[in-house]
């Protein structure tokens, strides 16, 4: 199974798939963004960045392992590339959404280590395509951002 998150900076991605799927394979955009720049914010070697994302999914698919993509992948072409490579490993793809409005998102960031620009975090809000099953998903499950508490 590949799970994809979606969400804003601080909806609570990484809370959730350190709470709900500890035994996947994580790959984590910021992490290799870290890995290859030393800032996981750093923007400036994307293709690489999803180069080596791409090929750290295929091969735990291909080896039989659960993976979860940890990205805001807030548009649907976005999505398309993991479900693509779902479908050539011959697996389901599902999509968690996790919802958080730009306040949510914003008091979240707030208590974080590495703060995201509020202008940044209402820029990918904008641009945010609702998930659907429709985009070759099995299942869209959606995660409200709970103000104060966990996430579900």
């Amino acid at each position: 199974m590949l799970t994809v998150l979606c969400g804003i900076p601080g909806s609570g991605k990484t809370t959730w798939r350190d709470r709900c799927r500890q035994g996947d394979v994580i790959v984590c955009l910021d992490e290799i963004r870290r890995e290859l720049t030393g800032d996981p914010s750093c923007q400036a070697m994307n293709d690489d960045v999803y180069r080596l994302a791409r090929r750290r999914v295929r091969q735990a698919l291909g080896e039989g392992r659960d993976v979860t993509v940890d990205a805001t992948n807030t548009t649907r072409t976005e999505r398309g590339n993991w479900v693509e490579l779902a479908e050539e490993a011959g697996v389901e793809a599902r999509c968690v959404w996790l919802q958080a409005s730009v306040d949510q998102a914003m008091a979240a960031n707030d208590g974080r280590d590495r703060n995201v620009p509020r202008e940044v975090i209402e820029r990918m809000a904008r641009r945010l395509q609702p998930p659907r099953r429709s985009e070759g998903f099995t299942e869209v499950l959606v995660v409200p951002r709970l103000v104060g508490g966990p996430e579900a």
